[in-house]
C-alpha cells in the first residue's frame, strides 16, 4: 500500500504544509535593532516594522509559495522587496539592495502568537464550498516553473469527485495504471481514503488517516478548477457536464 500512497502524492504535487508567520521578531534588518511584528487579520498578513530610530512602517504582505512578500519604502522613494520565510520559529528575510543579495535572520520574541481577530473563529470553522462539489476531469499539471509535467493527463480522463458529505473519490484507474507501469499488482483496498473541507475562502484542506492534512489554494472559473500547492505546483481540471 505504501508505494501507491507515495505515487498518489507524486501525481498531485510535492507538498509543503501550511505554517503561521504571526509573531514578533527582533534582529538586524534595516538597522541593528529592528522589531518586525506580523499579524493575520481577516485572512490578510500585515507586517509592522519598528526601527531603532522609532520609525514605523506598516505594510501589506502577500503569501507566495509558502513565503511572505512585502515592500518597504526607502529614503529615495524606491521600495525594497523583501521575502520572508519561517525557519525554526524564527524569520529569515532576503532582499536585494544596490545589486547585492542579503539575508537577515530575525529571532522570535516570546512564543508564537495566535490571531485575536474577531472573525478568526468564523474563518477557521470548517465548511464545504458547494462550488467545488461534483466530478472534475484532470487535464494536466505544471511545475512551479510553469513547465508541464511529463505525464499527459488530457488523454487519461482521470477524475476526482468532491462529494456533498466531504469525501474525495479519486479515479481508481490512476492507481491501477501507476501500479502496472511500475510492475506492481493492484488492489482496490490499497486506495487511501481522503476527505475535504475549507477553513478559509479558496483554501482546500485534504485529509487522510495515513497522511494527516494539507492545504492547497483552489480557483474556480466557469467550469474550470485549478489546485495550487504552497510549493507552486498546479493541477488543472474541467467539470464533467452531464447531458
Amino acid at each position: 500500500m505504501k508505494y501507491l500512497l507515495i505515487l498518489f502524492f507524486c501525481f498531485n504535487s510535492f507538498l509543503l504544509f501550511g505554517q503561521s508567520f504571526e509573531g514578533k521578531y527582533f534582529g538586524n534588518f534595516l538597522d541593528p535593532e529592528n522589531i518586525v511584528s506580523i499579524e493575520l487579520k481577516k485572512g490578510q498578513y500585515f507586517a509592522t516594522i519598528l526601527t531603532s530610530s522609532k520609525t514605523t512602517f506598516v505594510v501589506d504582505c502577500e503569501l507566495v509559495e509558502g513565503s511572505l512578500r512585502f515592500f518597504v519604502p526607502l529614503n529615495d522613494e524606491k521600495k525594497l522587496r523583501v521575502t520572508a520565510v519561517s525557519i525554526d520559529q524564527d524569520l529569515e528575510l532576503s532582499f536585494t539592495l544596490e545589486g547585492e543579495n542579503y539575508t537577515a535572520l530575525l529571532k522570535r520574541i516570546g512564543t508564537q502568537t495566535v490571531s485575536k481577530d474577531n472573525n478568526k473563529e468564523k474563518i477557521d470553522k470548517p465548511f464545504l464550498d458547494p462550488e467545488i462539489m461534483g466530478k472534475w476531469i484532470q487535464l494536466g499539471s505544471h511545475y512551479p516553473s510553469g513547465e508541464p509535467t511529463e505525464v499527459d493527463f488530457s488523454t487519461k480522463g482521470y477524475y476526482k469527485v468532491f462529494t456533498k458529505d466531504g469525501r474525495i473519490i479519486n479515479d481508481s484507474r490512476m492507481f491501477r495504471d501507476v501500479s502496472a507501469k511500475n510492475g506492481h499488482s493492484f488492489s482496490y483496498s490499497d486506495i487511501p481514503d481522503f476527505n475535504w473541507s475549507m477553513r478559509r475562502p479558496n483554501i482546500l484542506i485534504t485529509s487522510s488517516p495515513e497522511f494527516g492534512s494539507f492545504e492547497e489554494e483552489y480557483y474556480i472559473q466557469n467550469d474550470s478548477l485549478i489546485l495550487k500547492t504552497t510549493g507552486g505546483f498546479k493541477t488543472y481540471f474541467v467539470r464533467e457536464i452531464k447531458d
